[in-house]
This record gives structure tokens, C-alpha cells and sequence, in this order.
């Protein structure tokens, strides 16, 4: 499976573009990953030449198996970008306008080229070298909104990323449900907000928002006109966390035990193999049930002790996952100042988020907060940050 942080910008148009420049030192990475496979190449070669070790062979077969694909698409986008230089020269240096027609209608062929390519690339890299992490490639968001340090403030701070995200939702034509909310002092602003977004791209777009959001500005309450920070968290879970689904039981993962029931009930129950136990192998749950006379109704009962047992250790296990990925995203000190991932500056109309650095959204304060292009283009941001990363890491694990 592609992992969804890299496949929803890849079709997405202007989106495609910026995601597909990649940055200098990814690029590096998918040299020193080219010169690998080619060296792992001439060692499989040398092998069979002379050792004809079958252990070493299978070995290096299995880094072949990893890398050639993904260096083999790298070396032909190389090569397409080397063949765009020369006809760039050819047509620069040349003083015959129909060579010069010719170099740059050749140029636009090998431009078309490289965008399939690289296209091309990022899926590999993405199927062959990062492991599935378990989340569904489209899945609704549930985003929980709290407040952190700065009181009545920062509850009416609250009340403004809400609005934020719910403009943008309906600008993308996103449906929204508030599941949970519980106001603010004096009735004013929220103090938490619990709300889904209904669109199967929601989880892929909005998950690098999770973390602590700071605000400076002057409170409508402050008559001496100082700037105060307040802060709020954003949580962001795929909604797959928020419920979850009926279990199934299969006949292959149960194992069925009769036999006769001890106790009171009748000459039938101790003397005819009524009772049933049941052992479920995968989870090790082990239930049993003879309070019926007959074979047929216990071993119902049974199944369904059975399910219910799985059904709260699935709740249990979902419980735990979201307690896990709040804490991943807000850490355990969540609200404080200084674990701030973006800061919204009202008095000088900015927004910076401190993952992108040197990428500060200057004057852009109204577009981001109204659910505008500006917060697009942050959250286009912070996903070619994330993809890069996890590719740079995926690269490396590699070699």
C-alpha cells in the first residue's frame, strides 16, 4: 500500500509540482541509494563468478530486490534532466533558428518526460521503501480542540481555530458534525471542542495540525492595550480511532471442546455432552457455557460471551491507541508556550509555523485564519516537509 502522507498531493495539480521539486539533500540520498544498487550489481556478478556462495547470494539478491526499481527510475530522470541541459545549450549557443526550434520542441518532450517520472519515482519510493503504518489510505477526521495557558483568552482563541477549520472545510466542500463542546468562561469562546470532518481526504490533510497553536495579541479585555499569549491544542485522530468496528469470529481461529455439565439440571445435563468451551487462539480468550440443556443453545451463548469479550478488548485496544497518539502529537506537557508549533501574531498580521523554517507567512494572518488560500498553502507546506522527511528516513534505512 502507498502510504496516504505521500499519495494525495501526487495528483492533485499545483500541489503535484511543488511536491514533486524535490529538496537537494533527498536528492543526494537517491545518488547514494543509485551507487548502491549499482555496486550491490557487481557484487552479485563477482559472486556467482567465484564464490557461488548461495547464502551471500540471497542476501544481496534481497538489497537488489529493494533498490532497483526505485534506482533505475532515478538514473532515467537523471538522464532526462541531462538531455534538457544540452538541448538548453544547444538552443542558447546556436545561431540556426530552425536548430533552435527544433532543441527547444525537444526540450518540451524530455519537460513532459520528467514529470511522469518523477511521478513515478515518489510511488516506488513510496511502495517499495516505507512499510504500511496501518492507516487507511482516505479516512474523516476527528479534531479535538483545548485550551491551554491564558484563561478566558485563550478559550476565545479556541472559538477562532474552530472557526478557521470549519470555513475551510465548507470551502472544500466538506460536511462537518460537532460531536462534543463545553464553553469557556462566562459562556464565552470554547474551553473544548470535539467535531468530525466527513471527506475521505480530511485525516491525509489536516494531521500535521496536531500540536500546540500560540496566540499574541491585545485581549478585548485589556484596557492598557498589552499583547498577551495564550495558547490551545489541536488533536487530530483518524476517525477509524473514534469507533470501532464489530468484531468478527472465524471458525478456522476458534477451537470447540463439548462436554458433559456438572451440577444441578437433570439426569440429561450430567449424563449427554452439553456443555461447550470455547478457546479463541489468536487473542487466547477462553469462554464456556453450560447453563442450557441443550448443545446447540450453549454453544450460541458461548460465541457470544466470546464476542463480547473480543468486542471490549478491541475498545480497550482503540482507547489506547488514541490515548498514544495524543500524547505523540501534544506530548505530556501539552498547552505550555513553549511547546508551540505555530504562532498567530495579530499585531504584526503573521503566521509562522516553527516546523518550516524560514517559511513564515507573512501578512497572510486573515487568509489562514478565515480557511482561506493562505491555510492551504500551509498545509501544502508542512506536507512536503513530512513527505521528505519520511522519505530521507525511508532512503536511509535502506542503505
Amino acid at each position: 500500500m502507498i502510504s496516504p502522507r505521500l499519495v494525495y498531493f501526487l495528483y492533485s495539480g499545483q500541489g503535484c509540482r511543488r511536491f514533486l521539486s524535490m529538496s537537494a539533500a533527498l536528492h543526494q540520498k537517491l545518488e547514494l541509494l543509485a551507487k548502491k544498487d549499482a555496486d550491490t550489481y557487481v557484487a552479485i556478478q563477482n559472486t556467482m563468478a567465484t564464490e557461488g556462495d548461495a547464502r551471500k547470494l540471497g542476501d544481496l539478491g534481497s538489497t537488489a530486490g529493494r533498490l532497483r526499481a526505485v534506482a533505475s527510475v532515478f538514473q532515467t530522470l537523471e538522464n532526462s534532466r541531462n538531455e534538457q541541459k544540452d538541448l538548453a545549450e544547444l538552443a542558447k549557443t546556436s545561431n540556426d533558428p530552425e536548430w533552435k526550434e527544433i532543441a527547444e520542441a525537444e526540450m518540451a518532450e524530455w519537460k513532459d518526460k520528467e514529470v511522469l517520472l518523477e511521478r513515478e519515482l515518489f510511488e516506488l519510493m513510496a511502495s517499495k521503501l516505507i512499510p504500511d503504518d496501518g492507516t487507511e489510505d482516505a479516512e474523516s477526521a476527528i479534531v479535538e480542540l483545548r485550551s491551554g495557558a491564558g484563561g478566558a483568552e485563550a478559550a476565545l482563541f479556541v472559538e477562532d481555530i474552530l472557526n478557521m477549520y470549519l470555513a475551510w472545510s465548507s470551502r472544500h466542500g466538506m460536511s462537518y458534525n460537532l460531536r462534543e463542546s463545553h464553553r469557556g468562561p462566562d459562556g464565552r469562546g470554547f474551553r473544548e471542542v470535539r467535531f468530525e470532518i466527513d471527506s475521505n481526504s480530511a485525516w491525509n490533510l489536516l494531521r500535521n495540525e496536531a500540536g500546540v497553536h500560540r496566540v499574541q495579541r491585545v485581549p478585548k479585555t485589556e484596557a492598557s492595550g498589552r499583547i498577551h499569549t495564550s495558547t490551545m491544542t489541536v488533536s487530530v485522530l483518524p476517525s477509524s480511532l473514534g469507533g470501532v468496528k464489530e468484531v468478527e469470529i472465524k471458525d478456522s481461529d476458534c477451537r470447540v471442546d463439548v462436554f458433559r455439565s456438572s451440577g444441578p439440571g437433570g439426569q440429561h445435563v450430567n449424563t449427554t455432552d452439553t456443555a461447550v468451551r470455547i478457546t479463541h487462539r489468536p487473542s487466547g480468550i477462553v469462554v464456556q457455557n453450560q447453563d442450557e440443556r441443550s448443545l446447540v443453545r450453549n454453544r450460541a451463548l458461548a460465541t457470544e460471551q466470546l464476542r463480547q469479550a473480543l468486542q471490549q478488548k478491541a475498545v480497550a485496544k482503540a482507547y489506547e491507541r488514541i490515548r498514544d497518539e495524543r500524547r505523540a502529537q501534544l506530548g505530556f506537557n501539552a498547552g505550555e508556550r513553549s511547546d508551540k508549533i505555530r504562532t498567530y501574531n495579530f499585531p504584526q498580521s503573521r503566521v509562522t509555523d516553527h516546523r518550516l523554517a524560514g517559511q513564515t507567512i507573512n501578512s497572510q494572518l486573515e487568509g489562514v485564519l478565515s480557511g482561506g488560500e493562505a491555510l492551504d498553502n500551509l498545509l501544502n507546506a508542512l506536507q512536503n516537509k513530512f513527505r521528505e522527511i519520511e522519505l530521507e528516513a525511508a532512503l536511509e534505512q535502506a542503505m
